[in-house]
């Protein structure tokens, strides 16, 4: 992988001087994001993983780093950022945001097994329970997912649309956010990318989970649907055993309240929006992923998937 911005060693030096880690020896691009500049940099001090964020502001950067340093608190297995000589946790090098973290050897899993999965859903739970009352300062900031963002992000499409088509799409989105309803579900902090390369394994125990990038503050079940969508949905086909599984085990680490079983489909509409209009200008307008899995929850129904996942008691 090619880093998206390239860094001579003396640039490398002279973003190692913010911090108390001695002197630079070498540094690598490592295949590691697909959007910022990640590099493996090994100093006298040991080895470390520097992050260049290309997109994310000053701020937003800083809701990261304060939420790893508060999480790790907790000995929730992540990776904190190092301290710089400022006594903060990023820097500044031609006006983007830098942070250096440990290096931490661990093994990649792109197949989990069943025990590796639980363990994965009891970290997710592990966060929404640790964050319960942590406000970050820079929430604002962030890139948060909810329906003003997905609103905010279809606006921006339609700017530049010229094609028929593709107005044609957004006007399917628009609708489709009209149609949710989840103003009253509580929010709470997700990671929001459970992707396989972005957990670390060490003799299959969970070791750290890393790269929260996308972590924001949205509706608490965002984390778990993320769960849901990578084991218990194929081919459109939505698995209500394995999901109930799944939220099952995730229950036993925190407990779903009313309000989020009775509005827990909508919110799964509103994660399927969100993946998707990251990539609204590509493929087939008429034919693309999040138009089918729409379909396929219009098709199974909020009463049919609220009464399979929780029971009718909860249906509103």
């Amino acid at each position: 992988m090619v880093a998206k911005t390239q860094f001579s060693d003396d640039e490398l030096r002279f973003m190692l001087s913010h911090y108390n880690l001695g002197t630079f020896v070498d540094a690598q691009p490592i295949a590691s994001g697909t959007v910022q500049t990640v590099l493996r940099l090994e100093s006298t001090a040991g080895i470390f993983i520097v992050k260049y964020y290309e997109n994310r502001s000053p701020r937003s950067v800083g809701y990261e780093t304060n939420l790893l340093v508060y999480i790790n608190k907790y000995d929730f297995p992540c990776v904190p950022p190092v301290r710089n000589r400022n006594q903060g946790y990023y820097a500044i090098y031609k006006n983007k945001p830098f942070v250096f973290y440990p290096y931490v050897e661990g093994d990649l899993i792109e197949e989990l097994q069943p025990y590796h999965q639980e363990q994965v859903i009891k970290v997710a739970a592990a966060l929404q329970n640790y964050t319960r009352n942590y406000l970050p300062q820079n929430r604002h900031d962030r890139w948060n997912y909810t329906i003003g963002f997905c609103q905010q992000l279809l606006s921006q499409c339609r700017s530049t649309i010229t094609d028929a088509r593709f107005i044609a799409k957004a006007d399917w989105y628009q609708q489709q956010l009209d149609k949710l309803d989840i103003h009253k579900t509580p929010k709470g902090i997700c990671h929001c990318d459970y992707d396989h390369t972005n957990i670390l394994w060490q003799n299959d125990q969970l070791l750290a989970l890393i790269d929260f990038d996308d972590a924001n503050t949205t509706h608490i079940n965002m984390d778990l649907i993320y769960l849901l969508d990578m084991w218990a949905w194929s081919d459109d086909t939505f698995d209500f055993e394995e999901a109930t599984h799944i939220i099952d085990l995730y229950a036993t680490s925190r407990k779903l309240t009313v309000l989020e079983r009775k509005y827990f489909y909508d919110i799964h509409k509103l994660k399927v929006l969100i993946d998707s209009i990251w990539f609204f200008h590509a493929g087939d307008p008429h034919d693309f992923p999040a138009l089918r899995t729409m379909d396929a929850l219009e098709t199974i129904g909020y009463e049919k998937y609220t009464r399979r996942l929780f029971g009718a008691n909860y249906i509103r």
